[in-house]
């Protein structure tokens, strides 16, 4: 099914999402924004909630497209919305909830840490995803092939390394990653 938001099919949308593509994220960022700043406003929400919501709501794309095919039967626009005002409603009962924590029992305590403890990791996926982008492109290569379990025999061949090279690449990479996160001071705050 060929269904377009503005001339891009949605199936090249995804493709865009799963490729880090700058112009599609532009895009997203230009005919998905104002709906979801809308919404969020319109239920309570401000414009930084509205972007915070916007932020998650790619990455989850994002995370979907690496883990299995992604196929939409709306057009994207619709889709993203539809992410979006989900993960707000989750957030309004959260912040709901939270006013009464003095009040919660043992477990109820319990399970409240565990969403917090949910929520930094997914804090620190940001974090990470934020400087991931800013590796050099080999560097970026060589982890999205890593991660998509391919041997690093096969990975040296597709890029015309040895097998000692993309190790020794994807070792460097890694500690020049490191590094920019532990450099943040969101990190700190997230230990």
């Amino acid at each position: 099914m060929m269904i377009k938001s503005n001339d891009i099919s949605n199936e090249e949308i995804i493709e865009g999402i799963k490729n880090r593509d700058e112009k599609i994220a532009r895009h997203i960022l230009k005919n998905c924004f104002w709906m979801v700043e809308e919404y969020i406003k319109s239920k309570g929400g401000t414009t930084e909630d509205a972007w915070e919501v916007f932020q998650y709501t790619y990455i989850a794309i994002y995370q979907k497209t690496i883990e299995k095919d992604v196929v939409l039967y709306v057009n994207f626009p619709s889709y993203f919305l539809g992410f979006c005002k989900n993960y707000w409603l989750k957030e309004l009962r959260k912040r709901k909830r939270s006013g009464y924590l003095e009040e919660l029992d043992e477990e109820q305590k319990g399970e409240c840490d565990e969403i917090i403890k949910q929520i930094i990791r997914k804090e620190k996926y940001s974090l990470y995803i934020k400087f991931f982008d800013k590796l050099p492109g080999l560097c970026r290569i060589i982890f999205l092939m890593h991660f998509k379990k391919i041997p690093y025999k096969q990975i040296a061949k597709e890029l015309g390394l040895t097998e000692n090279q993309v190790k020794r690449k994807k070792f460097g990479c890694k500690e020049k990653l490191i590094k920019m996160i532990l450099k943040d001071p969101r990190y700190m705050q997230l230990k």
